[in-house]
């Protein structure tokens, strides 16, 4: 009895060590995850973007009235450097095509014919002076009873109306000079994957 009493004493050890540095790796992972998640939320925009030709392009978080300031506030939304983005912009850069159009309008997150974010048109957000704020429209041909056309890309693909609402607006911003691109979520998550792999076997490692 005694001689058993010491053996599990002798084994009880080394087994609440292992299971304290267990813990203690669990624990690592934990942190390690939340992190992870914290990079991956902060980094990506609620709608998305779309990067053309040393731009990204995506819609503000808020939305805002057609008497409110579109300049400053996407400027005090995405810095000093972002811009409304006009509707003769989005016509020579992505007007070429419908498939152009698509990419853009699905990068940004304009999927709805119902979802009008709002642009300028030739500098001006409003039509003619009045509280009507310009917006673009994904029609897809299919053009809504009743809308106002100002413009269109592509046979109705793409429409630009206007209506007294307050819209998300449509803002670029020019990306930075720099020979090294900027990794997306899914490769920071793989990455920092492959580095919680390496942790976790070293730490399993010395436990041993």
């Amino acid at each position: 009895m005694k001689k058993q009493f010491a053996m599990n004493s002798r084994l009880s050890g080394p087994f609440q060590m292992k299971t304290g540095k267990i813990r203690a790796v669990v624990k690592n992972v934990q942190i390690l995850f939340a992190s992870l998640a914290t990079i991956i939320v902060f980094g990506s925009s609620a709608f998305g973007s779309f990067i053309h030709d040393g731009y990204e392009y995506s819609l503000t978080a808020n939305t805002y009235s057609p008497t409110a300031d579109w300049t400053q506030a996407v400027i005090m939304e995405l810095g000093p450097a972002a811009h409304v983005v006009d509707w003769n912009i989005i016509k020579s850069e992505f007007g070429s095509s419908v498939n152009s159009l698509r990419s853009f309008l699905d990068g940004i997150g304009v999927t709805d014919v119902n979802f009008a974010p709002g642009v300028t048109w030739n500098g001006s957000q409003t039509w003619a002076g009045s509280t009507r704020s310009y917006g673009i429209n994904r029609a897809e041909g299919n053009v809504p009873f009743g809308y106002l056309i100002h413009e269109q890309i592509q046979s109705n693909w793409l429409l630009l109306g206007s209506w007294p609402a307050d819209r998300y607006l449509v803002a670029s911003v020019p990306l930075p000079v720099s020979t090294t691109p900027v990794p997306e979520p899914g490769t920071v998550l793989l990455l920092c994957t492959g580095i919680l792999g390496l942790v976790c076997t070293r730490l399993i490692r010395k436990s041993g």
